[in-house]
């Protein structure tokens, strides 16, 4: 593929929580106006459908509200992942402004004692005050949330407290400790089996969005999907940001296009042999790191 379908771009690691799940290092870059102009010219040359705006925090990026308008002004399609902290009605105004209509907000749980032990004191109820403001807008909120060893046995609770909040989607994804695992948030052997047969019951669902455990399926991460990262790199997708990324950097002389088909990193990435998501396991990722 030329370019990819799918496009998620991170446009700051800056971010107010300190969750005990999070991949990310604790970076501060951010994209600057420059750089973000030379990104979006070239997702509307290539006729990029739609962008998922990613962070860090992405209402904490310097340039968000530019960022959204000049995405909105070339006609690209814009979706926005958050924490859901900074929601404001001049917020929302910005989203039905640039035809914004649908948000993606995580939480970790059904009641504070859940959420709040991973994302830290208090943030429950300020999301889920601002989950209700933004459905009662009319901006359609999928609900992420990131089944772990503490929370994943509350799973039908998650999925009731999703319907009383009248949200469009609840989108379940898997913790994978990319990091080490002081936490002790990793799945064992019992909880994904757990998993499996839960997922089996909600297959049928059109507003639960399961993850994929099926080793055949791959999940187009560098193939039709991508991450552009805060410091002007390209990642397979953004749960790599950190370990996977392009060699060469975004600039004048190097192109979304040009690191997508020329980097040896992708390259090489889409070289491995294909048994799953290798961050479902412990080897995969350990085999990989130890390829590059």
């Amino acid at each position: 593929m030329k370019f990819p379908l799918i496009v998620k771009w991170a446009i700051t690691d800056k971010c107010n929580f300190s969750c005990k799940h999070c991949y990310r290092s604790q970076r501060k870059k951010e994209i600057s106006r420059e750089n973000a102009n030379m990104i979006i010219e070239e997702l509307h040359k290539e006729r990029v459908g739609c962008v998922a705006i990613t962070g860090g925090e992405p209402l904490m990026a310097k340039e968000f509200i530019y960022i959204i308008n000049s995405l909105h002004e070339k006609g690209i399609e814009t979706e926005i992942a958050t924490n859901g902290y900074f929601i404001t009605k001049d917020i929302i105004s910005l989203f039905k402004k640039n035809g914004i209509s649908t948000i993606q907000i995580s939480l970790e749980g059904y009641n504070s004692e859940q959420n709040d032990y991973i994302r830290g004191c208090g943030t429950f109820e300020h999301i889920v005050r601002n989950i209700r403001f933004l459905v009662s807008s009319g901006i359609n909120v999928v609900l992420a949330n990131t089944l772990n060893h503490a929370n994943c046995k509350d799973i039908d609770n998650m999925v009731k407290f999703a319907n009383d909040l009248r949200v469009a989607a609840l989108r379940f994804e898997i913790y994978i400790p990319i990091r080490d695992d002081i936490n002790g948030l990793r799945l064992d052997e019992k909880d994904m089996q757990f998993l499996k047969n839960k997922f089996s019951e909600y297959s049928g669902y059109k507003n639960i969005i399961l993850p994929v455990f099926h080793s055949a399926i791959n999940c187009g991460a560098g193939e039709y999907m991508t991450m552009i990262n805060s410091d002007m790199t390209v990642s397979p997708c953004d749960l790599l940001c950190d370990h996977v990324k392009s060699e060469l950097h975004i600039d004048n002389e190097h192109s979304i296009k040009y690191i997508w088909q020329n980097d040896l990193e992708l390259k090489k990435w889409r070289q491995r042999p294909f048994d799953g998501c290798m961050l479902t396991s412990k080897n995969h990722f350990t085999d990989y790191r130890r390829m590059a």
